[in-house]
């Protein structure tokens, strides 16, 4: 089943910025409303409000303006966005993506095992792995029923150690320290 992945392209749009070389400190316009201007590729505010900055870090949660996303798109450029979804493995990302002022709010679809894969980079220092699932299932006896091959590709890198680690610590900040789901038996991770 394949989703629109929404806010879900926000991790891959911080990724492309830190890879171009901004930081999470930076500032960027996040007030709103805002009033995307196709011919010329810009995101205008359309309040009489003065503009207001937040670091680009603040994308990451939900009460961001969706100004800001478009913005910081704009900055790093969607076409760069773009490449570096398909490089995570969301195929579905579209080649013309730079045609795109709303690339950062995700218009493809993406199916699971795509995110899953995509997310898992950056858990992986920035180096992609096919994911697994299930590893193993043993009964109440110990007794091993299914155990998964080991996945025969190499770790490919596709962002920096420092760029994985940056989106893993501002998606951790986000949580406000609400644990996740996590499944830990036996004491493995």
């Amino acid at each position: 089943l394949a989703q629109p992945p929404a806010g879900t392209i926000r991790p891959i749009l911080l990724a492309a910025a830190f890879e171009a070389g901004y930081r999470p400190d930076d500032l960027i316009r996040v007030d709103g409303p805002c009033r995307a201007n196709t011919v010329e590729g810009g995101v205008e505010g359309t309040g009489d409000r003065p503009p207001e900055l937040g670091p680009i870090a603040a994308i990451v949660s939900p009460q961001v303006n969706s100004c800001a996303i478009l913005r910081l798109g704009l900055v790093v450029g969607n076409q760069q966005v773009g490449q570096l979804g398909r490089l995570l493995g969301l195929a579905g990302v579209p080649e013309n993506a730079d045609m795109s002022l709303s690339l950062p709010y995700g218009p493809f679809d993406v199916d699971l095992r795509s995110l899953t894969g995509a997310y898992a980079t950056f858990a992986n220092d920035g180096a992609a792995v096919t994911p697994r699932y299930l590893e193993r299932v043993v009964d109440h006896r110990g007794t091993i029923l299914h155990e998964a091959a080991r996945p025969s590709d190499q770790p490919r890198p596709i962002v920096s150690p420092q760029t994985a680690r940056t989106v893993t610590d501002l998606l951790e900040a986000n949580l406000g320290g609400q644990p996740g789901i996590l499944v830990e038996p036996d004491g493995h991770r």
